[in-house]
């Protein structure tokens, strides 16, 4: 998926589930979502990279990774506005030059 816009009062702006290797998520635009901008759920090896994440007020995540989301490249996204900007539950993420003012995530998971 590639320059896409997902804009409006949807639950979530993008999801991944139960996927395996071959997603990209580029130069995307995600605002004005009510719970989560990008969600990942059960998901690995998927790439979201250089995107615009913005929530409403009061929205859940900007960038979701699900338990079961692991091997996953997050790079030069943009995410604000949201009660927690990234969370990561998987493992072995890989999260690189992302801004973001709310949440954490592991440094591990780069190869």
């Amino acid at each position: 998926m590639r320059k896409c816009f997902f804009t409006g009062g949807d639950a979530r702006g993008i999801l991944i589930e139960n996927s395996s290797g071959g997603v990209i998520i580029k130069k995307s635009q995600v605002g004005g979502v009510s719970s989560i901008g990008i969600d990942l759920e059960n998901s690995d090896g998927v790439r979201i990279s250089r995107n615009l994440v913005g929530g409403n007020p009061g929205a859940s995540y900007g960038v979701l990774m699900g338990a079961g989301s692991d091997d996953n490249v997050i790079t030069g996204n943009e995410i604000f506005n949201f009660t927690s900007d990234v969370q990561d539950g998987g493992s072995s993420n890989c999260w690189r030059r992302n801004n973001f003012a709310t949440g954490s995530v592991p440094s591990g998971g780069c190869f």
